[in-house]
């Protein structure tokens, strides 16, 4: 069981890598698709996490908890523009990612990863 956890825990993380990675190369176009997809990757973490600045509480490092309350900030517009256009920002879908990940990393070196990515089914 434990092993099939990790390897959970691995594709949502390298998912994450990958969100990253194609959108630093490139800001161009998406389709309503992408989008579509991706939203519902947002709703996911939101369902997950209702609140980010809840997450990892007994991590008491400020440049944590204050990335962890920006994740709440960004989520909330993006959901919102998804839902008033069907789009939204892609520097700040970027920069929610950049975020998420950098927190998984901390929180790894903290041995309190599996509290962040455990129950994503993406």
């Amino acid at each position: 069981m434990r092993f099939l956890y990790s390897n959970a825990m691995n594709d949502n993380y390298k998912r994450l890598v990958e969100i990253i990675e194609s959108l630093a190369v490139s800001s161009a176009h998406r389709s309503l698709e992408w989008y579509d997809e991706h939203n519902h990757i947002l709703l996911q973490y939101q369902k997950f996490f209702p609140s980010f600045e809840d997450a990892n509480i007994e991590i008491t490092n400020p440049e944590f908890r204050q990335k962890c309350k920006t994740l709440d900030v960004l989520i909330t517009k993006l959901l919102r523009e998804y839902d008033s256009y069907r789009w939204f920002s892609l520097y700040d879908y970027h920069r929610f990612n950049q975020i998420l990940l950098w927190i998984v990393d901390y929180a790894n070196e903290d041995g309190s990863i599996e509290d962040i990515l455990q129950n994503l089914k993406i």
